[in-house]
């Protein structure tokens, strides 16, 4: 049976989606899109995993802007995890959104890599993927169930460039300040982007003053985690939520906490369902700059996000 979303939210999303796409957007809370996976292990190989796949009647797309992803077309997720490819952990069940913080950040080998917040793990496990066991990955969790559920996904990769630590994330600019290449703080939020209707737990807790209890935490992370940066770093940030407050809010407050040291760079998603992040909000006008963060929405294939490209100035 399906549950309605609350009134308080739809009413903000209004303000916040163009009218072109509302429906749409809407429309998702009831949807679940098509599943997604990618290449997990060091050893996976690719070609293997897809003969595989398709002799057990799996239908499989690949993802144009992403070449380790694929779309599962057909079957389900349960079928999925009972080949032998999940099961040696070589693939690893991903949402397409949830992949495109790392297109954004582009981690290199021989770099040093801050996850300020990263359990589960599954961008953590892109950024040792695309690093190919080359430079250092620190992948940090300050939650202990969640860090031992992120070191099982990590150790089962079968690359040995990472530590793991169990820290607070606020905790960081002093631990290791202007020591990282790139940062990736994938904020914890109000997470509006999973809501469905078909779970009513998904939203049980969300309020407005939830989305404030969020801002207070994100402040505190967003300021470790441009401190571990070094001069001329590159820092994502990410959400999976819609609220302004948490999104281009946060880095209108970060750009005028920063003393001109950072900037927000322009990014093009790779995929056509995004908008510019907005610079209004209840009264409130936000810097320019925050136009250049962007909103991914939700359609077949993903849910949503919001995604910042941030530099450290030399």
């Amino acid at each position: 049976m399906q549950k309605e979303l609350p009134p308080l939210f739809i009413e903000r999303l209004k303000k916040i989606i163009p009218p072109s796409s509302f429906e749409t957007v809407l429309s998702s809370f009831e949807k679940t899109p098509h599943p997604s996976f990618r290449m997990h292990h060091k050893n996976a190989d690719k070609n293997s995993i897809i003969a595989e796949l398709s002799s057990l009647g799996f239908e499989l797309k690949p993802v144009s802007w992403y070449a380790d992803a694929f779309q599962l077309m057909n079957k389900s997720i349960r079928e999925l995890q009972e080949t032998q490819s999940y099961q040696n952990n070589h693939i690893y069940i991903q949402g397409l959104a949830s992949m495109l913080p790392i297109v954004a950040l582009a981690p290199e080998a021989e770099e040093t890599i801050l996850d300020l917040c990263a359990a589960p793990g599954s961008k953590t496990g892109q950024i040792l993927r695309q690093m190919q066991g080359r430079g250092f990955l620190t992948a940090n969790e300050k939650i202990k169930n969640r860090f031992f559920k992120l070191k099982n996904n990590l150790d089962a990769q079968g690359y040995s460039n990472f530590e793991l630590t169990l820290k607070p994330g606020e905790l960081y600019c002093k631990i290791a300040p202007n020591t990282f290449d790139r940062v990736l703080l994938d904020s914890p939020c109000s997470s509006e982007g999973r809501f469905s209707t078909h779970d009513s737990d998904s939203f049980k807790y969300w309020s407005a003053s939830k989305i404030k209890e969020m801002v207070f935490k994100q402040r505190a992370l967003f300021k470790s985690a441009f401190l571990a940066l070094k001069p001329g770093g590159i820092m994502v940030y990410a959400t999976c939520t819609y609220a302004p407050e948490e999104n281009e809010g946060m880095l209108d407050w970060a750009l005028g906490k920063t003393d001109d040291q950072m900037e927000i760079l322009p990014w093009e998603p790779p995929v056509s369902n995004w908008m510019e992040g907005i610079t209004e909000w209840e009264g409130k006008t936000y810097s320019p700059e925050v136009k250049k963060s962007r909103r991914i929405l939700p359609n077949k294939n993903m849910t949503a996000f919001f995604i910042a490209l941030i530099r450290k100035k030399d």
